[in-house]
């Protein structure tokens, strides 16, 4: 059975035009958990309606995650390039660490997008370079990683 909607596999198998959209919608302030902002992403070069959110033009650098044999996703990356200051200053001053991140790929289809979420997980720390700022997407959190270690 298709994952995809009759109507995003009429889209894909004409002339195809895709994007991927990569969605974090509640990214918390370090110091003010409650405050949440939203950040929507394209790596097509206009803005992109879809949900009713606008996905904004970036760089983005995706390697999706692989999913095993026994059907489960395991890790991946997303990297925003070529940001603003402005966005670096979000690295600095929201929780990104533990968010949740949604991986959308989306069909051009006349005027609209239909879209496939690929991937929801979760975000690790991320790593701010000069030129991008790459993230550790997974599928969640083990156990083992959950639990403080403890040294005998």
């Amino acid at each position: 059975m298709p994952r995809g909607s009759s109507a995003y596999r009429i889209a894909a198998a004409a002339e195809i035009t895709t994007a991927w959209l990569v969605a974090i919608s509640s990214l918390p302030v370090i110091n003010d958990p409650s405050t949440t902002i939203e950040l929507f992403f394209t790596d097509f070069p206009s803005d992109i309606v879809y949900g009713g959110k606008t996905y904004l033009p970036s760089p983005v650098k995706l390697v999706a995650p692989k999913v095993s044999k026994d059907m489960e996703r395991g890790t991946g990356s997303v990297a925003l390039c070529n940001l603003t200051n402005e966005f670096s200053g979000y690295a600095k001053n929201y929780r990104i660490q533990d968010s949740q991140i949604i991986v959308t790929h989306a069909v051009k289809n006349g005027d609209a997008w239909l879209g496939l979420v690929s991937f929801v997980g979760v975000m690790d720390a991320p790593t701010i370079a000069e030129e991008k700022i790459p993230v550790k997407i997974a599928s969640g959190r083990s156990v083992a990683t959950l639990l403080p270690r403890t040294l005998y």
